[in-house]
């Protein structure tokens, strides 16, 4: 489901100068950060000649190198906020699984939810940690999964 912020802000997409200058400042960018890998939980500060410091958190900087690299290989790209609270479509979006499968999640109560009326309302946190969750268990089903393979020698 589209955001309603991101649909009124016109998309363009990036023209070949935009998409030189985004892979420069991704390289820049991802060196910068190798040489400092404590910045990016914490903020940089930007202070670029005469002109005051700037200082931004360091997730906003990742951010920045996800959006150039997407700019990077000529993708438009938009930003739009993510409320806290999340409709039941907006979660099952963010997720990536069907609206029903969702449904059943939150009636099975696997997930908390809160309602409003009639509608149910799921916290972003909520399915973020979900998701992690949800990552976690399925590396380590693939961890063993390889491992029963190389036991049992099979060449894949």
């Amino acid at each position: 489901m589209a955001n309603a912020a991101l649909i009124e802000r016109d998309l363009t997409l990036p023209d070949n100068e935009m998409v030189a200058q985004a892979a420069d400042a991704v390289r820049a960018l991802e060196d910068f950060l190798k040489r400092h890998p404590d910045l990016a939980t914490s903020s940089v500060t930007f202070a670029p000649g005469d002109d005051a410091a700037l200082q931004i958190p360091g997730a906003a900087l990742e951010m920045l190198i996800d959006v150039l690299a997407h700019m990077a290989v000529g993708d438009a790209v938009g930003i739009a906020p993510v409320h806290p609270e999340l409709t039941v479509p907006q979660a099952a979006d963010l997720m990536d699984v069907p609206r029903r499968y969702l449904e059943k999640l939150l009636d099975d109560r696997k997930l908390p939810y809160r309602r409003v009326g009639k509608a149910r309302r799921v916290l972003l946190c909520v399915v973020a940690d979900y998701q992690r969750r949800e990552a976690a268990l399925l590396r380590r089903l693939t961890d063993e999964l390889a491992a029963e393979a190389r036991r049992l020698r099979l060449d894949y």
